[in-house]
């Protein structure tokens, strides 16, 4: 009989990788949000060069259009 509180959740590596993912989205979004879509003021924040901070955000389906104001 399987725990109802039981998730499978795969090896500690697909575990990690999906947890470094799902912190990596968030990480950005609220990037985006108080960057309010402005790409240098998001690189400046996260200390990452344009190129870089493009590769995450395609990474994660991320559009900083989405959040100008």
């Amino acid at each position: 009989k399987k725990n109802k509180f039981f998730i499978d959740i795969g090896t500690y590596k697909n575990f990690r990788d999906h947890l470094l993912d799902a912190g990596e989205r968030y990480y950005f979004l609220k990037i985006c949000e108080q960057a309010k879509g402005n790409v240098k003021d998001a690189c400046n924040i996260t200390g990452l060069s344009q190129s870089r901070l493009y590769f995450f955000m395609q990474k994660h389906t991320i559009s900083l259009s989405d959040f100008k104001q």
